[in-house]
C-alpha cells in the first residue's frame, strides 16, 4: 500500500460526522483517516490551499459535494501529493444560474438569523432517497450539523459554491487512479453528471448507488464504504499495512 492518508471532505454544511460511518469502517481495516475542515474560507481554491497546509504528506482525499469539488482543487494545487481521488455527489461545473441566484437568498435569510429554517427547509428536501426508512432521522443530523458549522460559515461556503471555478477541463489531467461514486435518486447531483465525470477521468471508476439521494453516504453508508474499500485495495492506496 502507499503510505497516504485517507482525507474525507465533508460537504455544504457538513462536519465529519456525514463520513463518520464511512470513516470508521474504514479505518477499521487499518488505514489512517483524516477529516478536513472546509468551513473557514469563502472560495474553493482558499479551502484547498488550507487543507494542504492542514494536513501534510501523501493523501487520498475522499470528499463529498462541495468537499469533492475541494477535491479537485487539491490535485490542481497539488497532484504531485495525491495518489487517488473519490468523488461522491459532484458536479465538476460551475454553479447553475437558478442556483446561483438561489444562494444569495439564502445567504440574506441565514445573515436574518434563518440558518435552521434554510437548513431545514431549504436542504433537507433535496437530500434523500423517497422512501427511506431513516431520512427524519437523518435529516434531523443534517440540521445539528449546519447548526454546529454555523451562520457565518453557510455564508462563506455557499459563496464559494456560487462562485466556484469549472472544474471540468482540468479532469483530463488526473492521472492518479481516480472513483466516482454517484446515486441513483440524487436530485441535487443526478447520475448522468457522474458518468460525464467519470468519462473524462482517464479510466476512472464509477459506480451509481440504488435506492439512495444526495446523502448516500449517509443513507447507504455501508455500501459507499465497500465500494471505497474494493477501489483502495484494487490500486493498493492508504496505508492499510494488512492489505
Amino acid at each position: 500500500m502507499t503510505d497516504a492518508t485517507l482525507l474525507f471532505l465533508p460537504g455544504h454544511m457538513c462536519d465529519a460526522r456525514a463520513w463518520a460511518p464511512v470513516a470508521s469502517m474504514l479505518a477499521a481495516d487499518g488505514h489512517a483517516i483524516a477529516h478536513a475542515r472546509l468551513d473557514r474560507d469563502d472560495s474553493i481554491d482558499a479551502m484547498a490551499a488550507r487543507v494542504l497546509a492542514d494536513h501534510p504528506g501523501r493523501l487520498v482525499p475522499i470528499g463529498f459535494s462541495m468537499g469533492a469539488i475541494a477535491a479537485l482543487a487539491l490535485h490542481r494545487a497539488a497532484a504531485d501529493r495525491i495518489d487517488g481521488l473519490c468523488l461522491v455527489g459532484i458536479n465538476a461545473g460551475p454553479d447553475l444560474p437558478e442556483r446561483s441566484a438561489m444562494r444569495r437568498e439564502q445567504q440574506q435569510a441565514v445573515r436574518d438569523g434563518a440558518l435552521t429554517r434554510i437548513a431545514r427547509d431549504g436542504l433537507v428536501p433535496h437530500y434523500f432517497a423517497r422512501g427511506t426508512a431513516n431520512a427524519d432521522a437523518l435529516g434531523d443530523l443534517c440540521v445539528e450539523m449546519a447548526e454546529v458549522v454555523g451562520a457565518d460559515a453557510f455564508v462563506r461556503q455557499s459563496e464559494a459554491l456560487r462562485l466556484r471555478p469549472d472544474g471540468r477541463p482540468g479532469l483530463a489531467a488526473i492521472a492518479c487512479p481516480a472513483l466516482v461514486i454517484g446515486a441513483e435518486e440524487d436530485r441535487l447531483c443526478p447520475p448522468d453528471w457522474h458518468r460525464q465525470t467519470a468519462a473524462a477521468i482517464p479510466n476512472a471508476e464509477l459506480h451509481i448507488i440504488a435506492d439512495a439521494g444526495h446523502m448516500a453516504l449517509i443513507e447507504r453508508s455501508d455500501i459507499m464504504a465497500g465500494l471505497i474499500r474494493d477501489w483502495l485495495d484494487t490500486h493498493r492506496l492508504g496505508n492499510n499495512r494488512d492489505a
